[in-house]
């Protein structure tokens, strides 16, 4: 059970991590949301989350894995690591859809 808590911090904190090191350009690009007319535009092809190496972590499908800047190590019964990924998505969006993604997956911190 400890090794279960062990490596859900893990991996909740690589993800906490790689969020922040998301905003580092993104508050420096202009926005491209916006049409001719100076309304936000929106997009209703929402894309559908995914699991990658990790059975119990969801990842919007916005965001694709890099398989040269991921790890994994697995054992008989413990699996850990650190998954790299890219997209183009908002901070804040990102933040609040994993905490509604702990929320409701039961997870306690």
């Amino acid at each position: 059970m400890n090794n279960m808590k062990s490596r859900c911090f893990l991996v909740w904190g690589a993800i906490f991590i790689f969020t922040f090191s998301l905003t580092g350009c993104s508050v420096l690009k202009k926005s491209k949301t916006s049409n001719s007319s100076g309304t936000k535009a929106t997009s209703n092809n929402e894309v559908a989350p995914v699991y990658y190496d990790f059975n119990d972590v969801l990842v919007p499908g916005e965001l694709k894995i890099v398989k040269k800047s991921t790890l994994v190590v697995q054992s008989s019964d413990f699996i850990s690591g650190i998954l790299t990924l890219k997209g183009r998505v908002e901070t804040n969006s990102l933040l609040s859809w994993l905490w509604r993604i702990i929320c409701n997956g039961g997870y306690k911190l």
